[in-house]
């Protein structure tokens, strides 16, 4: 197996950094060797790791741990890699979890296969630490930015619901406006041709029309200051 571990691999010529937030990484494969070799080469750039050697082990150590990023063999003993990689798409804890395909298998049925079962990329062996370190980087820089859309959509919904509420509060206000000024003057029209006791009564029966009540009333106070009468319900 080729394994390259130059020192800038991903904080020297390439310019890429390691995330601040210190990243998970999940290995599985059959080859000891092969998780040996990963895990060295990831924590040598600030990553932590935990290994398996089997698909059953690999799915309970992601649901428990929730890795950043999972590097998965496809072919091992029992379960194979794109079962492994189906189970985890199923699981809502661990379906957002990028997953990076390795293997010797390089025929293009195999990678078709591999996107097909929710792997996000693709890396035949023998593997290369630049190359492996550099594809785990980018998609972890994918894996951010798409929270950060996700979070600014919710953000930015939130503060259209919140500016459609104040414009229907506000057009509301303006047909509650609207309603009391025709009101005003269709009461002022009536004014001229009717009684102070049909005004107010008709007063009555249009305020309530406006307010949505069930029943509006009035009182008049006597000249002794403290008597109040009941003059009038609405009809």
């Amino acid at each position: 197996m080729v394994f390259a571990t130059e020192d800038n691999t991903l904080t020297g010529k390439r310019g890429l950094k390691v995330p601040s937030k210190t990243t998970l990484v999940l290995i599985v494969d059959d080859d000891k060797s092969i998780r040996t070799a990963l895990k060295d080469c990831f924590q040598k750039e600030g990553f932590e790791t935990l290994e398996t050697a089997n698909g059953n082990e690999a799915l309970q150590i992601a649901e428990t741990q929730q890795p950043d990023v999972i590097i998965l063999d496809v072919m091992m003993p029992g379960m194979d890699g794109f079962e492994v990689c189906r189970r985890l798409k199923q699981d809502e804890r661990t379906r957002d979890v990028p997953i990076i395909f390795i293997s010797a298998l390089d025929e293009p049925e195999d990678k078709v296969k591999a996107f097909a079962a929710g792997g996000v990329d693709y890396i035949t062996k023998p593997l290369h630490s630049e190359e492996v370190l550099a594809r785990v980087q980018t998609h972890l820089r994918l894996q951010q930015l798409t929270g950060r859309l996700e979070q600014l959509v919710v953000e930015r919904t939130a503060e259209l619901t919140e500016a459609n509420l104040k414009l229907h509060e506000a057009l509301e206000a303006r047909k509650r406006d609207n309603a009391l000024i025709n009101l005003r003057l269709k009461l002022m029209q009536y004014t001229a041709d009717h009684s102070f006791e049909a005004l107010m009564q008709t007063s009555l029966d249009e305020v309530e029309k406006l307010t949505g009540s069930n029943i509006s009333f009035y009182h008049t106070i006597q000249a002794d200051q403290k008597t109040l009468t009941l003059t009038a319900w609405s009809t």
